[in-house]
């Protein structure tokens, strides 16, 4: 989920591929910091360089990670939160989990 919301921000990929496991919040989030971070239109890099994923609660999932996402080749921080949606039952979401929270630090 990580490396689809990294190729996002990079313009690499339609938010809307990512509208099935993710709020509607964290989909404009992505489409407008991308642009800003990639400096208008043009594509970024989009790579997930590290992650680490932390379960505070059962059913939550707090994620980090190092990724590039514009030209200038800078590592930016990210910082994410996934939710166990037991209401889900689509082959489309990913093991059940929605992404609910995302920032680029």
């Amino acid at each position: 989920m990580l490396r689809l919301a990294t190729e996002v921000l990079a313009g690499r990929r339609p938010a809307a591929q990512l509208a099935p496991f993710a709020d509607s919040e964290v989909l404009k989030y992505l489409q407008g910091r991308g642009f800003l971070l990639r400096g208008g239109g043009r594509r970024g890099i989009g790579r997930v360089l590290s992650s680490h994923v932390s379960q505070p609660v059962e059913g939550v999932g707090e994620l980090t990670a190092l990724v590039l996402v514009g030209h200038d080749r800078r590592p930016r921080a990210l910082t994410a939160r996934i939710q166990l949606d037991g209401a889900v039952h689509s082959p489309e979401i990913i093991g059940g989990w929605r992404l609910v929270y995302l920032a680029v630090l």
